[in-house]
């Protein structure tokens, strides 16, 4: 027997479909209960607004799917199957990267990918580095949350050219190499004032 859908997935599926025929920004509550063959108190139920609603489809349908994979630190594998995760709903993703200002897309993006490596990577909220106190769970989750939003963010603002296994290579490229590695590597030898950049171990 077929699961029933959630509430929460079927308000989710109905805006998907909206979002992909108009602007988010424009969508309104009514089309997405309407949608979904609900009342608009059964939305209210669930969400405060449209906007934590994409932060479900984001944490559920982006990320749900590749818990497993972050809980054991297989980032490669996680960001291609978020990749694919994004082509399966690829008009969606190419309209909600568009949403801007305070509820930005980019900034819900980030948030979620924050949450769930604090939730994996920090089920101690009192973890520190013992060398350096600066180093806290918020700002390495933030950092790498950053860094990875930043490429999905990219990969679909240039529609998603290559597919989600370059992109991950890409991202572990970037990762695993240092500024000046990378730089040299595209062929640019980085000088200041005619002086060559000089890196000593601290």
């Amino acid at each position: 027997m077929r699961k029933k859908d959630s509430m929460e997935e079927i308000l989710a599926r109905s805006f998907i479909e909206l979002a992909q025929k108009k602007p988010i920004e424009k969508i309104t509550i009514k089309e997405i209960t309407d949608g979904a063959g609900v009342i608009r108190s059964t939305f209210y139920n669930h969400f405060v607004d449209k906007y934590e609603l994409i932060e479900w489809i984001v944490k559920d349908r982006l990320l749900g799917s590749v818990d497993v994979l972050i809980e054991n630190g297989m980032i490669k594998e996680a960001i291609i199957v978020a990749g694919r995760n994004i082509l399966h709903d690829k008009e969606f993703y190419k309209n909600a990267v568009k949403l801007g200002g305070q509820n930005s897309f980019e900034s819900i993006v980030e948030k979620s990918i924050a949450d769930t490596f604090l939730e994996f990577f920090f089920r101690n909220p009192n973890a520190h580095n013992a060398r350096n106190v600066w180093i806290t769970p918020d700002r390495i989750a933030g950092y790498f949350a950053h860094a990875l939003t930043y490429i999905f963010m990219m990969w679909i603002n240039t529609g998603m050219t290559v597919s989600p296994e370059d992109m991950a290579e890409i991202y572990t490229y970037i990762e695993d190499k240092s500024l000046l590695e990378t730089v040299r590597e595209m062929g640019v030898d980085p000088t200041i004032q005619g002086q060559e950049i000089v890196v000593t171990e601290i």
